[in-house]
């Protein structure tokens, strides 16, 4: 066995101020070497483990260390040690992203430091319960527990944890969109931090500021206050100034500096000398924060692929600004995933489709930018149930152990009291039983009052939505409408929820016959709405065919007019800054002349195909939506063709397209159903009869899911003229 002298020196070396992730590896692989040479009942050997289990900043090792200190807490009885162990595991479960595990572990945590009475630990792991029930957005149950640390570290005194637990209540508001009471907290943290001249901590601040401050800019809307901006900008510059060396802290800044300096540039319109010191800044933070996570050795490093990827497309690299994009969007649903992160990553899709110019893919990542936040007030009910599972197993050791310990002073009492005390204790404990037993029996009844209350309330509004959703299908052809129109047809019509923003529509008027395949912004209820709107805008323009020579392309112009009409979109507002409803319609409309057998076709993001006998022929449409554009409005185009009868017509919409399929069982790898594929298929049976045509095309759709959910309205729709 080493020198004792040796192994108490390491010991004083390591302990005098170790938070947790504090130690480098050598220290490390010191502090491990003498771990292997003690005996498991040898008290030193319980500290050493302690040390390198607190001190590991990889998780993996964290578990491993961790979960060696809990069975050597064992073997020796020391509670303390053990409590300290369950929460260094819950800290490292966190960060895999397993929330009812580290819950787990924080509720044994809490049960072995209240039978000891340690306000700490049971401090520290309320606190990390906060963090928890944050991330799933189950923002009054994370207060709850933060308030009860907050409460136990004033109990103590503790000012450096009353700090940290502030700014975890700061960031809790700021998920919240609370930014008044975000910034309260994070002063009041600061203005502690200060006092005690912690610069770890203090850079924890100015991050969380910096981060307050960013979000609020990005979250602002149409019109960003470029005052937060700066703000943010400031808070990092004064975290510079500190000369922390805490890794994850720094982690954080680069992170958060990154994304400050690509609105910056962008929100500034910066260019020439001044672009490029801000794109030279930003090579050095993602440059700094891989190395970083290569040291840490964490495997995800999204987060700088996204800065990354800004830095890429100020630099107008595109190709590979958007190879990176792409590689990211493709694992936006790989277990999960910060929502920071995915806010991030929107933004930087925003930025870069708004750099080249296209603007509709700008408006689609800003809208999905702006879904997520909306939604970010959502409880993860997947993720809440898991924890709700541990919390009740937490609830039930906590009161059986608060009995075991009441049972243990009542025997101490009945001892020195004797019969006369137990009879008053079963006397009390009677009445207390029976007062329980109502007040439980209250709150049963109270439960399930508001369960049916609820229960009814959703029976309603689905009740209600299914009702919208016959009043939607009854607004579109039936069976006999369309084949009063067209000789054969078919139709795959899946929307994704009980309503949908995709519609058909035929109608002939004199010797003009019209088909519309269409897919109205976003899908499920608002979708439904402007699908309605542009119907009934149909109907209403169907009379006029004769008038206009059978041409769509007057129809859209004056559908486009209707419906940015209706719907409020008006260019000079926009011009000014002022935010406008952006729905719109992307639609194809063939009229045909059943006297000369000529087909006129305009479209509005949607292409038409035509079956003539030989091959399919695709008619391109205009790249502009019925509805408003970022561009130059103009005319509507429209193309002529000679067709037969007999000849097959196919329009669809880009549910059906955009659709991902597994490409195995193991259902690890999936890609787009896609354009081209879709051609092919309908190339291939687009001699068939129609029915074969229908049941190949369903198939094919089924096989290539295989499993996979259904991410948008799917619409496919084949006439045979």
């Amino acid at each position: 066995m080493k020198n004792i002298a040796l192994i108490l020196s390491l010991l004083l070396a390591v302990s005098s101020r170790v938070s947790a992730q504090d130690l480098d590896d050598a220290a490390l692989d010191s502090l491990a070497a003498v771990y292997y040479t003690l005996e498991d009942n040898d008290t030193a050997k319980l500290r050493v483990c302690n040390l390198i289990a607190r001190g590991h900043y990889n998780t993996d090792s964290t578990i491993a260390w961790a979960e060696r200190q809990i069975t050597l807490a064992g073997i020796q009885g020391n509670a303390l040690s053990e409590a300290m162990a369950w929460g260094y595991l819950s800290w490292a479960y966190y960060f895999h992203n397993e929330y009812g595990k580290a819950n787990e572990c924080n509720f044994r945590a809490i049960i072995i430091a209240d039978s000891i009475g340690n306000d700490d630990i049971k401090a520290d792991n309320f606190r990390m319960l906060g963090d928890n029930y944050c991330f799933i957005n189950d923002y009054q149950q994370s207060h709850d527990y933060y308030s009860i640390a907050l409460d136990l570290y004033e109990k103590i005194q503790d000012t450096v944890m009353i700090a940290a637990c502030m700014r975890a209540m700061a960031q809790n508001f700021v998920c919240q969109k609370m930014y008044g009471q975000a910034e309260v907290y994070f002063r009041r943290a600061l203005a502690i931090d200060s006092l005690a001249g912690d610069d770890d901590y203090l850079l924890s601040d100015r991050s969380g500021l910096a981060y307050m401050f960013l979000t609020q800019y990005l979250r602002n809307g149409t019109v960003r206050d470029l005052n937060l901006l700066e703000k943010a900008k400031r808070e990092v510059a004064l975290g510079d100034l500190i000369g922390s060396d805490f890794i994850y802290s720094i982690y954080g800044m680069l992170e958060l500096k990154s994304q400050i300096l690509a609105q910056e540039a962008i929100g500034h319109g910066y260019e020439g000398k001044r672009l490029q010191e801000v794109l030279d800044s930003m090579r050095n933070c993602h440059e700094e924060g891989y190395a970083i996570v290569e040291k840490l050795q964490i495997s995800d490093k999204k987060i700088f692929d996204v800065c990354r990827a800004n830095y890429l497309t100020l630099s107008k690299k595109f190709s590979e600004a958007k190879h990176i994009l792409d590689s990211l969007l493709a694992c936006e649903d790989d277990g999960f995933v910060d929502v920071s992160y995915t806010e991030y990553l929107y933004t930087a899709c925003d930025i870069y489709y708004t750099v080249i110019g296209d603007y509709k893919n700008a408006y689609y990542y800003k809208s999905k930018f702006y879904e997520l936040i909306n939604n970010q007030t959502s409880i993860n009910y997947a993720v809440k149930a898991a924890q709700d599972i541990a919390k009740s197993e937490f609830d039930e050791q906590m009161r059986d152990h608060r009995e075991r310990e009441q049972f243990r002073a009542k025997i101490i009492q009945y001892c020195i009291i004797g019969f006369s005390a137990i009879s008053i204790f079963f006397l009390v404990d009677f009445f207390k039983t029976r007062r329980h037993n109502r007040i439980l029996n209250n709150k049963n009844d109270l439960l399930e009052k508001q369960k049916s209350e609820i229960t009814f309330q959703n029976s309603q509004i689905m009740d209600s939505i299914g009702y919208a959703g016959l009043i939607q299908r009854a607004l579109m052809p039936d069976d006999g409408e369309m084949r009063s129109v067209f000789n054969d047809y078919y139709l795959i019509y899946r929307p994704l929820n009980i309503v949908a923003g995709d519609f058909y529509w035929a109608e002939q008027v004199g010797k003009y016959k019209m088909v519309v395949g269409a897919d109205s912004t976003g899908h499920g209820v608002p979708g439904a709405f402007v699908s309605v709107l542009g119907i009934n805008i149909l109907n209403d323009l169907s009379h006029r065919v004769v008038k206009n020579n059978g041409s769509p392309a007057k129809i859209l112009d004056e559908m486009r007019r209707r419906l940015m009409l209706a719907l409020g979109q008006d260019r000079e507002k926009f011009e000014r800054g002022e935010k406008i409803n952006m729905d719109g319609i992307d639609l194809a409309l063939a009229i045909i002349d059943t006297e000369t057998n000529i087909l006129k076709y305009a479209g509005a993001y949607r292409p038409l195909w035509v079956y003539g006998g030989d091959e399919v022929t695709v008619l391109k449409p205009d790249k502009m939506p019925i509805g408003f554009y970022f561009g130059d409005q103009v005319d509507f185009s429209e193309q002529t063709l000679q067709v037969k009868p007999g000849d097959s017509l196919y329009m669809f919409s880009d549910g059906i397209t955009d659709q991902f399929g597994y490409l195995d069982d193991t259902q690890t790898s999936y890609k787009h159903f896609s354009l081209k594929r879709l051609l092919k298929t309908v190339g291939e049976i687009a001699a068939k009869p129609f029915s074969e045509q229908h049941q190949i095309l369903v198939s094919t759709l089924d096989s290539w899911q295989n499993g996979y959910q259904q991410l948008d309205d799917i619409l496919f729709l084949a006439v045979k003229i």
